[in-house]
């Protein structure tokens, strides 16, 4: 697909606030376009590092009330936290027409895809999801020690890298400043299939809300299917799934893996699994390799263990490269605060 460049936009436009400078990357082509940005993978000149760069309209974002989104909730928690499962950003732009986040380049694509392509019957073996839950429960452990919940777990949020391992990404949803598994958050808001019964019933939500996010994702993960569909196929027969339905069984799936789900997909928040239930369940400590005592956990967070799918390298054949545009603007990029292993 040939590169669609962003406009340049003249200096004087520009607030600072990010390095490296922005027009220090090129773009080679677009990857995706979605109801608020663009996708770009881009070149940085100075280091020869590919990164993707999203690109948001103001103008656009302001149209559809998504602006605050971006600069009070997606912007300031990429750059306050480090983590090997979040996608890393490099640098946040703002300029007087638009907003520029350049991230880790993921080339891997992410989960839904490789559900539909690559898994067996649309489901991964049972390692493969284990190791993605088990980087998630990372992900998701850090952001809550932190105070900010998600909202928005699903297959499509969760990209691979080059070799194997998440990335958390999408931040357009996160609220910060919650502290509490089951308050903190009133907004109904997020993917319908992967909706809170508590979310549902507006009843309030908390950090409780991404482990059913994470219960829903796993069940797809193992079976192929989301748990609550809405026999009916409204939306208030969806609803009313989340919030009274039974989970369904689960063939050819392990009473431990069976036994995680439920645990996560318990539609009372305070009773959910969290973080602390999830590292000490056999569904994780009695396969190999364990993942129970605090270092086997610290290997995960520090990839020393193989993934179980290496995604192809896309650019290990040459793809034709459509001629680069500077990208205008420059800034100060703000240091990342770590996120260490609790």
């Amino acid at each position: 697909m040939e590169a669609e460049a962003p406009a340049v936009e003249s200096p004087n436009e520009v607030e600072v606030k990010s390095k490296p400078p922005l027009n220090d990357f090129t773009v080679i082509k677009i990857l995706g376009k979605g109801a608020f940005a663009s996708v770009y993978k881009v070149h940085q000149n100075s280091t020869e590092d590919v990164y993707a760069m999203k690109v948001m309209a103001i103008k656009e974002l302001k149209n559809k009330g998504a602006l605050g989104r971006v600069l009070e909730r997606e912007k300031p928690v990429l750059e306050q936290v480090t983590h090997p499962f979040i996608v890393g950003l490099v640098g946040g732009y703002i300029s007087k027409n638009r907003v520029y986040l350049v991230m880790e380049y993921c080339p891997g694509g992410d989960l839904k895809k490789l559900l539909t392509i690559h898994a067996k019957n649309g489901r991964f073996p049972e390692p493969q999801a284990r190791f993605y839950t088990a980087e998630l429960i990372l992900a998701l452990e850090c952001l809550h020690s932190r105070g900010v919940i998600y909202r928005d777990l699903k297959p499509e949020n969760v990209l691979l890298d080059l070799d194997g391992h998440i990335r958390l990404a999408d931040f357009g949803l996160v609220k910060q400043n919650v502290a509490n598994s089951t308050e903190g958050g009133t907004s109904f808001l997020g993917t319908p299939l992967y909706l809170s019964p508590e979310m549902v019933a507006k009843v309030g939500h908390g950090q409780a809300t991404d482990w059913w996010g994470l219960g829903i994702m796993l069940f797809e993960m193992l079976t192929g299917d989301a748990p609550f569909q809405g026999a009916d196929g409204s939306i208030e027969g969806l609803f009313t799934e989340i919030k009274e339905g039974a989970v369904p069984t689960m063939a050819g799936v392990s009473a431990e893996a069976v036994a995680v789900v439920r645990g996560l997909l318990n539609k009372n928040a305070a009773s959910r699994f969290a973080a602390p239930n999830l590292k000490e369940h056999a569904w994780f400590s009695a396969n190999n390799p364990s993942l129970h005592t605090k270092d086997e956990w610290d290997a995960l967070y520090n990839k020393e263990l193989r993934p179980p799918f290496i995604p192809e390298d896309p650019d290990a054949v040459p793809e034709p490269v459509a001629e680069g545009a500077p990208v205008a603007t420059k800034g100060d990029k703000k240091d990342g605060m770590n996120c260490a292993m609790m």
